[in-house]
């Protein structure tokens, strides 16, 4: 499974034209693309391409995958010193809690299968694009209680703050937090600490 559909820094991402984006995430998707997947990507790319102006030195991944669940967080925007995973929901007007608990489970699968991940702070941000804005509970995020919630508009300044909340954290590079191992086989603590995740009595790091 290749890791991402798209990838590269944020600043060239700014200068690429949406549709050379759109197209290499059609080419990777590799399958038949119905019209609400490929509508999701524009607007996704036209809110990143809007938003992410004030952090030229982040990358950016499309579709990264999460081989043990299955599935493909929407972007991650890699920070120096944090991950942040973003799930998007395109036109909603709300933040549901399916969509919390889908963008908490990502960052706890990241957390605790995906070596590049181990012991860094992983931002888990859910962008429903009409919704209100919110205020951001740190405390909550950083331990995985909550996600931080925004909308189209003022994600960019959301994630200055995430960054900024962020400085004191170690640095790595992101080449090497790309290509680490995933792990789809826990070990029994690994696996005795997702299954509590899941069941609602979650642990997290600091």
């Amino acid at each position: 499974m290749q890791r991402s559909y798209y990838h590269d820094g944020v600043a060239t991402f700014l200068s690429t034209k949406p549709q050379a984006v759109l197209g290499e995430l059609v080419q990777k998707h590799g399958f038949d693309l119905n019209e609400l997947q490929r509508n999701a990507w524009v607007a996704q790319i036209n809110i990143l391409q809007q938003q992410l102006q004030a952090l030229p030195d982040a990358q950016l991944y499309f579709e990264f995958a999460i081989p043990r669940m299955g599935k493909r967080v929407d972007n991650i925007v890699l920070l120096p010193n944090a991950i942040v995973v973003l799930e998007f929901k395109i036109g909603a007007q709300n933040y549901p809690q399916h969509a919390k608990t889908q963008v908490i489970d990502y960052c706890l699968d990241l957390l605790n299968f995906h070596a590049g991940s181990h012991g860094k702070r992983v931002v888990p941000v859910l962008v429903c694009s009409q919704a209100p804005a919110q205020e951001l509970n740190w405390g909550s995020v950083a331990q995985l209680h909550d996600c931080v919630c925004c909308n189209q508009d003022n994600l960019g300044a959301v994630l200055q703050q995430v960054a900024a909340h962020c400085e004191a954290e170690a640095a790595f590079e992101s080449h090497a937090w790309a290509e680490s191992a995933y792990k789809p086989t826990p070990t029994i603590i690994e696996a005795a600490r997702f299954v509590s995740s899941a069941s609602g009595c979650r642990h997290y790091p600091p």
